[in-house]
């Protein structure tokens, strides 16, 4: 009876030590992405480093959110703890799982959902949830999100998604010594663009009821699971839409009629008075059709700071001693943001630093 009992411990042990190791050797092998513009990485990586319990504003959401909402400027003039868990190509089903999992070790007393995809009119492709789902550390909520996924979408192989190293084993000949340095954010999510886009921009006009002919059930669907889980959790919640020239009336209304049907405040950035207030110049400010560079992300942060000063009842954490304790490194930020006014530098000079 004895033996028998070593020798299940010997087996469990073995395949526990199996585990941990594929979990390792998957970080090292699934790929970085487009690690040098969208920092989703260190986005995720600075996150699970928190400390419990100091996040009051928590902002999901895609690259959009990623671009447009600055958590160092929101401490250095409100005082409001923040983060941007926002990620690269995020659907509404990575946001709904980014949230519960930062939830594992967070209780923001505000979520803050950008909600671009919410009225998406087609899901997004496989390859781009890929994108949102790797960066999540092996636990139930991914083992779950990989579930749900490949339950919709019938040629996604769940295989691939709970055994990356299925699909990414050939890599180890394209390693170079990034592959083994975990990075960081010293942004606290935030990511810095800095193109300009020359086409102009004035806000939209949000009278029309008309509604879009379809827009993206499972999107939508986890848009409403978003919010139940932040109601379930009494966490309150704000849907966002970040200023995006290539939003429309349409999507917002789809928008709107969730807000009321679930009582939540919905603040759109692109109708005109409110985009007018924020001061955007979308020829300077504009990074691309979708995306604020970083001098629109200051304007919009400043807005941002100020609405959620005025409607919710947030602490303000300023001083020496709490910045240690909430993990504010604003030495590596000023480094951050030096390096990217340098690299916009080259930029206008006519240095194409990366493809497009």
């Amino acid at each position: 009876m004895i033996k028998k009992i070593s020798k299940v411990l010997r087996m469990f042990t073995f395949l526990l030590v199996l585990m941990l190791l594929m979990i390792i050797v998957t970080n090292i092998f699934v790929p970085t992405y487009v690690q040098w513009r969208w920092d989703s990485d260190s986005t995720t990586n600075s996150f699970y480093e928190l400390e419990k319990d100091t996040v009051d504003v928590l902002v999901v959401g895609p690259s959009v959110s990623a671009a447009a909402i600055n958590p160092m400027e929101l401490y250095k003039k409100q005082g409001i703890c923040s983060y941007n868990l926002s990620i690269i190509h995020e659907p509404m089903i990575g946001t709904y799982y980014w949230l519960k999992e930062a939830c594992e070790t967070q209780n923001p007393k505000l979520v803050v959902v950008e909600i671009q995809i919410g009225a998406r009119k087609n899901p997004k492709k496989e390859e781009r949830f890929r994108l949102c789902y790797d960066y999540m550390r092996f636990g139930k909520n991914k083992i779950e999100m990989a579930q749900k996924y490949c339950e919709y979408d019938d040629e996604a192989n769940i295989v691939e998604y709970l055994f990356p190293m299925t699909m990414f084993h050939d890599r180890w000949k394209e390693f170079t010594e990034l592959n083994y340095i975990e990075n960081k954010s010293s942004t606290r999510g935030f990511n810095a663009l800095v193109r300009t886009y020359k086409k102009g921009f004035d806000g939209t006009d949000m009278s029309s009821e008309d509604m879009p002919e379809q827009y993206s059930e499972i999107d939508y669907e986890y848009l409403e699971k978003t919010i139940k889980f932040c109601q379930e959790q009494k966490m309150e919640v704000l849907l966002l839409r970040t200023p995006d020239p290539t939003w429309t009336v349409e999507k917002h209304n789809v928008i709107e009629r969730c807000a009321e049907k679930y009582d939540v405040s919905f603040l759109d950035c692109n109708e005109k008075s409110t985009f007018e207030k924020i001061g955007i110049d979308w020829k300077v400010d504009g990074n691309d059709s979708q995306h604020l560079n970083y001098h629109g992300a200051s304007k919009f942060t400043k807005y941002l700071g100020e609405y959620l000063t005025d409607n919710y009842e947030l602490e303000d954490h300023r001083g020496e001693k709490e910045e240690e304790k909430l993990g504010y490194d604003f030495e590596g930020y000023k480094r951050y943001m030096d390096n990217s006014k340098e690299l916009e530098k080259q930029i206008k000079a006519g240095k194409q630093l990366w493809k497009e």
